[in-house]
């Protein structure tokens, strides 16, 4: 059996390595086209401090990206307090502007919603907030989706201002290190935390690309739901 997963892999490389970078940029193309690709979202390790292609089962230790986009979704679990969330959410917003109520089945605003005010859960919010990163790493064709934990998101705060200051308008113009380390809550939880380092600016090319990525995002967007996996 192995002998022969062997041969078929062999026979489907074997026209691939015939093509050239046009046609394979013309079957690429075909195929996103379809409307059946979204982004693959990776998911962090937290024991070994990697990140993980669930898709491929590659995995990388850091990432060398491109933010090509970021988005704040939001989303609300009709659970009781210290419960499961459960896969999809009661209400979701994937830019946290509009959200869509489930059981109402209705668009709502989130800015008026009373589920996004403090001290509609406890101190804090029922509706729960997010950071979506959208990657490009180097010799993927498809960038990749990153959902923050809440705990990383004041790191990425940090990161955007540090580039505004620096008189960078936007994280697309260059090339950012992301990496995980180890922390620890108050209550002694650990968990992995997402850190941001500044490397090198892109090259004009490169951005026109990724500006050309970002509208295809904006396409995909609404049809990518948010999970339980993204907040946790």
């Amino acid at each position: 059996m192995a002998n022969k997963k062997n041969e078929l892999k062999k026979k489907e490389g074997s026209a691939l390595a015939s093509l050239t970078q046009d046609e394979l940029e013309e079957e690429r193309e075909r195929t996103q086209k379809s409307g059946d690709i979204r982004p693959a979202r990776l998911r962090i390790q937290k024991e070994s401090l990697k990140f993980e292609d669930p898709n491929t089962g590659e995995i990388f230790e850091e990432l060398i990206a491109t933010i090509i986009d970021h988005r704040p979704p939001k989303a609300f679990w009709e659970v009781e307090p210290g419960a499961p969330l459960g896969r999809l959410p009661a209400c979701s917003s994937a830019d946290g502007v509009r959200g869509f109520d489930r059981e109402e089945q209705k668009w709502i605003k989130c800015v008026t919603c009373p589920r996004n005010r403090f001290g509609s859960a406890g101190a804090g919010k029922a509706c729960k907030e997010m950071r979506w990163l959208f990657l490009a790493l180097k010799d993927k064709p498809l960038p990749y989706l990153l959902s923050l934990p809440p705990t990383s998101i004041r790191n990425f705060q940090g990161y955007l201002t540090g580039l505004l200051n620096s008189g960078i308008p936007n994280p697309v113009f260059v090339q950012t290190l992301v990496r995980l380390e180890k922390a620890t809550s108050q209550g002694g939880y650990a968990f992995a935390r997402v850190t941001f380092e500044r490397g090198e600016g892109i090259s004009y090319d490169e951005y026109k690309l990724r500006k050309e990525q970002r509208g295809q995002l904006e396409t995909a967007l609404p049809s990518i739901e948010i999970v339980e996996e993204d907040y946790t």
